[in-house]
């Protein structure tokens, strides 16, 4: 070829150099990857599958801005790339440099660097392909803190888990049951009531009228309560007062005639106890309880010609046993053990001294005399727990008292001793 024109051969080669410098950076602009800038020609980033599509109504997330330079990958197909080379092919000529690409924000490298790392798998979950990583569920009561990249902190999950642990603590302090088992712990109230089958042995130390008399039919009832434990912990919740009532209506007492017949007088006799009890819960299974507190016995014998106890002698034809009524002064303690979840074990003993004899009318056993009288409680017995609020108990019960008379006045007889003994069974309604 034959260059006839020198002006057109001198600016020949400056158009094919500018014309080759447009085109190749064109062909980079189109072969680059947003995510590493690295072109076609040296690596290729295959173009994933996306399972569900964005809807087109659906607004940009406001924390993540996407820049319209800088598409994703997810949302760029092949088409795409073609397209940029076109326009950039294009616009090769004129004067003004290609705009540059905006950077993308912190928050997208990352989530775009996410994306790369779950794998290129179809049925991967949508919530790792959003835009927001999803937070991870962590079971605890309090809201978790986030850092500013998004992510929990780890000293939170630890601290949380502790704060949670330290409040099932005091729940489980403020809900603490007794520390004794039901069937012998000290309930804030309990209230039985059932029957009786009592017998009484009375005698002088010298040859005057005496009976043995078994059984005698009646009634008890009984009151339990310890009030403060409806308040907080503290020592002086188990204190607690207890009252009781028994006695025999029906019954006589019998004289045997010579004929052999005999002679029946009615009688009633009864017993009482108003008590202060504080409990000591000694294990799951131990209950001691020390009382103190006021007892009374009375023996009535129906009869129309009531005469003194000295003339009461072992000859009289009818019943002419002297009555007797004491108000005494006891100290005791309660004893009750779980021989399992729903059987208990009680024994119960208190020192009875005597603050008041009766001594009026003339057939009372302290006419005649000064009188003091000493003696004692002790009980037996069973309880088993039919529910959280009803029991059966049963209990074997000893009374005796022991009475002296003072001189002067001269009296044929010094003590006499008096006992009660028995079987007694009842309900228990108690409270939780």
């Amino acid at each position: 070829m034959v260059i006839r024109s020198p002006s057109l051969a001198r600016r020949l080669p400056v158009w094919c150099l500018v014309a080759t410098f447009t085109l190749l950076l064109a062909a980079g602009r189109a072969g680059a990857d947003p995510l590493t800038d690295s072109f076609v020609g040296t690596t290729k980033h295959p173009v994933r599958k996306t399972t569900t599509k964005k809807p087109a109504s659906k607004p940009a997330s406001k924390d993540k801005p996407r820049s319209r330079f800088a598409p994703s990958a997810h949302s760029r197909g092949a088409s795409s790339n073609a397209d940029e080379f076109a326009d950039d092919a294009g616009s090769s000529g004129d004067d003004e440099a290609p705009p540059r690409r905006a950077r993308k924000p912190a928050a997208a490298a990352t989530e775009s660097s996410d994306d790369d790392q779950a794998g290129d798998a179809e049925d991967q979950p949508a919530a790792r392909r959003s835009s927001t990583p999803a937070r991870r569920p962590v079971p605890r009561k309090k809201k978790p803190r986030a850092n500013d990249d998004g992510n929990d902190d780890g000293n939170d999950d630890g601290n949380d888990e502790g704060d949670q642990g330290q409040g099932e603590e005091e729940e489980d302090d403020g809900d603490a049951p007794s520390a004794s088992l039901p069937v012998v712990s000290p309930r804030m109230l309990s209230f039985q009531l059932g029957g009786t089958m009592m017998g009484r042995n009375f005698k002088f130390d010298v040859p005057l009228q005496h009976e043995s008399s078994f059984p005698r039919f009646g009634f008890l009832v009984g009151l339990e309560t310890y009030p403060l434990r409806l308040l907080d912990d503290g020592w002086y919740r188990t204190f607690g007062l207890a009252a009781s009532y028994s006695a025999e209506v029906i019954g006589q007492a019998s004289v045997a005639q010579s004929n052999g017949s005999s002679t029946d007088t009615p009688v009633k006799q009864a017993r009482w106890a108003m008590e202060l009890r504080y409990a000591f819960e000694l294990g799951d299974r131990v209950v001691l309880t020390p009382a103190i507190g006021l007892d009374g016995t009375s023996f009535t014998l129906s009869t129309k010609a009531p005469i003194m106890a000295s003339a009461c002698t072992a000859t009289q034809m009818v019943a002419c046993l002297p009555d007797t009524q004491s108000l005494l002064f006891g100290v005791g303690a309660h004893l009750r053990v779980a021989a399992t979840s729903e059987l208990g074990i009680s024994l119960d003993g208190t020192y009875l001294q005597a603050l008041l004899v009766k001594n009026k009318p003339a057939n009372e056993i302290g006419y005649e005399a000064g009188t003091s009288a000493n003696g004692f409680n002790l009980a037996a017995g069973a309880t088993y727990l039919l529910t959280d609020w009803l029991a059966v108990h049963g209990e074997v019960p000893i009374t005796r008292l022991t009475f002296t008379f003072h001189n002067p006045p001269a009296t044929p007889y010094k003590t006499a001793t008096e006992l009660y003994y028995g079987l007694t069974a009842a309900l228990v309604v108690m409270t939780k």
